[in-house]
């Protein structure tokens, strides 16, 4: 799912560092509570960032190399039932 992104243009063999920023807000979902409505929660979990869409980070094979256009990264807060409390 699309969160971030920067359009650049670049020259043929050209190449330019993008920066941005990801907050526990972009890697949030709404955990329903019965009879309190839903509550913004991001889940503490194995989280993995691609570039492009057709970018295959192959996170299922331990011996695959490494893709430089992937990074992973873990959430883990130990509150709330799943992770953190976003918003109500």
């Amino acid at each position: 799912q699309l969160k971030k992104f920067s359009k650049i243009s670049l020259d043929a063999g050209a190449s330019q560092t993008v920066t941005f920023e990801l907050t526990a807000a972009d890697w949030s979902v709404y955990y329903p509570q019965i009879g309190q409505g839903l509550k913004l929660v991001a889940e503490d979990a194995d989280y993995v960032v691609a570039i492009k869409p057709e970018t295959d980070c192959d996170v299922y094979n331990e011996t695959a190399a490494a893709n430089p256009l992937c990074a992973t990264f873990t959430l883990s807060t130990g509150e709330y039932p799943f992770g953190s409390l976003i918003a109500e």
